[in-house]
């Protein structure tokens, strides 16, 4: 079970059951509020952004599903946000929005592909926009403030940062930054700095952030 955390809410997808869970963060832990289906198998991520939620299924024919949060705490599945990747075996790794929200990523553990989708004012996706990721096995991705993509790489133990064009395409800044360890899983901006955890090696990479979005390992 995956668990992402946006304001005084928790969400957490199941991949035992397909499901999406919404908690309320109060005083006394956490108050469940809603689970869905997420219209899909095995979802293996969440993210958020203002209202509008998306999670990425590893199972089923599209791998995209949509929901707004309502203002009393209910989830309502958005039509036509249910996207194919590059191929219906891609094993997803991570989905996440664009610091302005206007820009959908998710990366394609199985066929080394980073997909980019635009977000319309109702919710929904366009057609996917295919890329080829820089390193072996894109896993985790998160924006930095500036709009710049860091993606780990899980098969190269590296990180690479991209910028993403209007086009939906992406320009690779930094590529294959080596990590302090294989499976490079996960990574997340800190200010000026960016980390990146291997899951083989139990380590912490620490990553000079660039104001141009490129890296330099510390």
């Amino acid at each position: 079970m995956l668990f992402r955390s946006y304001h005084h809410y928790q969400l957490a997808v199941d991949a035992g059951s397909s499901t999406l869970s919404l908690f309320e963060v109060n005083s006394h832990g956490l108050r469940l509020l809603e689970t869905k289906p997420t219209q899909g198998g095995n979802p293996v991520s969440v993210t958020m952004h203002d209202d509008l939620i998306y999670v990425a299924n590893v199972g089923g024919t599209y791998h995209t599903a949509g929901f707004r949060l309502r203002p009393w705490g209910e989830l309502e599945f958005i039509r036509n946000s249910k996207q194919p990747l590059s191929s219906l075996d891609t094993e997803p790794g991570t989905i996440a929005f664009s610091p302005d929200g206007s820009k959908l990523i998710v990366t394609e553990r199985q066929t080394s592909k980073i997909d980019v989708f635009s977000v319309a004012p109702d919710g929904s996706l366009s057609n996917p926009v295919v890329n080829s990721a820089q390193g072996i096995e894109p896993f985790g991705a998160s924006f930095a403030p500036s709009g710049v993509l860091l993606v780990s790489e899980a098969g190269s133990g590296a990180v690479s940062s991209y910028s993403v064009n209007a086009d939906n395409s992406l320009s690779a800044i930094t590529s294959k930054s080596p990590s302090s360890g294989a499976a490079t899983c996960w990574v997340i901006p800190a200010g000026a700095y960016a980390y990146a955890t291997s899951a083989i090696t139990s380590s912490i990479s620490a990553y000079k952030l660039g104001t141009g979005g490129d890296l330099m390992e510390r």
